[in-house]
């Protein structure tokens, strides 16, 4: 990724239409939001199921118009 990191195996699990990816690490199962401008990485949850959980609170705060909520992207 151009940072000088050691490279980490890693899957696409979603993407959030503005060019940005989450990411499944192999080793771990955690998951990294990959910033396509930066290209950095940072841990966005510890597991899928975790990674699901905030998608769901994420559509479920923007249905009912929270606009004090920090979204996933």
């Amino acid at each position: 990724m151009g940072t000088g990191e050691p490279l980490v195996p890693v899957v696409p699990a979603a993407a959030d239409g503005g060019g940005n990816s989450f990411l499944i690490s192999v080793l771990t199962g955690s998951i990294w939001r990959w910033d396509h401008e930066t290209e950095g990485a940072q841990l966005a949850a510890a597991d899928f199921g975790s990674f699901l959980r905030l998608v769901v609170e994420d559509w479920l705060r923007f249905a009912n118009d929270d606009r004090g909520w920090s979204y996933l992207v």
